[in-house]
């Protein structure tokens, strides 16, 4: 990895040419935390830095807040005790807060960045699987000009002050954002391996509503034990593997309730349930109403 700390520490004190940066006064901080629809999730500062070149950035004890940092062009790494790694174009890099890291763009490229740092009651639970490492994604092409188009509109609300009008709205943006980014299906996320496993059993889940299937079939659908696929599931969706499949089905026989003419009974069997009785007693135990009532109850 090439850098040239000189260089960078020169580029820092002179600042990159159009860049923008926001920094919400301390003491408004003070009074984000406690409005309620603020609190939750907040900016703390956020900028954009075009055409970074030597752009260098090292925190020993870490950030008090989160980070969040797009590279829209150009490369950089990122560093910390447990790893290091090239950022590319397009790529997305959250660092929780309070982790020793040092960041910046190669010496043979400069990067152009979209950051922000972020607080709030509940900013950690976007680091709850890794909470003591970085998180990288690649999001879909598609995602990018709403990513770019959510950063910019960011930046021009705290261009018009920091009124509280402006302040709710930047923390909604914010919320749909991070959405976008760490929970989009599409996103290309470069998870954990018990993560995979289980993105894998529900797709195929998902493709097989109308049979059923054995613990046994899924975990040999993931070269596992039964007692591994079931731990990885209770670990990751608080579920086992066939209760996950039976809520799966009664989310498809709402559906069908909802969405077109079939019976009950016709339901049930499109489900692999041949006693329409047993199907209902289920169904009732997930959503609190029989099936039949469940379809009276106006919804939208």
């Amino acid at each position: 990895m090439k850098y040239n700390i000189f260089m960078m520490n020169k580029r820092k004190q002179e600042g990159f040419k159009n860049e923008i940066i926001t920094v919400i006064p301390k003491k408004i901080i003070e009074n984000l935390s406690t409005n309620p629809l603020i609190k939750n999730l907040y900016i703390t500062d956020i900028g954009f830095f075009p055409n970074a070149k030597y752009h260098y950035r090292k925190r020993e004890e870490g950030s008090k807040t989160h980070i969040l940092i797009y590279c829209k062009a150009g490369k950089g790494f990122i560093k910390t005790e447990k790893r290091q790694q090239n950022i590319n174009k397009g790529d997305i890099l959250f660092i929780p807060a309070n982790l020793p890291h040092n960041y910046g763009s190669l010496a043979d490229n400069s990067w152009d960045i979209y950051w922000l740092h972020f607080a709030g009651e509940n900013a950690a639970c976007y680091f709850e699987d890794k909470p003591e490492e970085i998180i990288i994604t690649s999001p879909d092409l598609d995602k990018f000009p709403l990513i770019l188009k959510l950063f910019n509109i960011l930046l021009g609300t705290f261009n018009r002050g920091f009124t509280q009008k402006n302040l709710i709205y930047a923390s909604q943006t914010l919320g749909h954002l991070l959405a976008v980014i760490y929970f989009s299906d599409n996103a290309k996320i470069r998870v954990d391996q018990q993560s995979a496993y289980v993105e894998k059993t529900i797709d195929y889940m998902q493709q097989n509503l109308e049979k059923n299937l054995s613990l046994q079939e899924l975990a040999d659908l993931n070269n596992l034990s039964k007692s591994q696929l079931t731990n990885v599931f209770n670990e990751k969706t608080a579920y086992s593997p066939i209760d996950f499949f039976i809520h799966l089905k009664i989310k498809k026989a709402c559906q069908l309730l909802d969405l077109t003419q079939l019976t009950v009974k016709e339901i049930s069997q499109k489900l692999n349930y041949n006693d329409q009785y047993y199907f209902s007693r289920i169904f009732k135990k997930i959503m609190g109403l029989a099936p039949s009532k469940y379809r009276k109850v106006e919804k939208g």
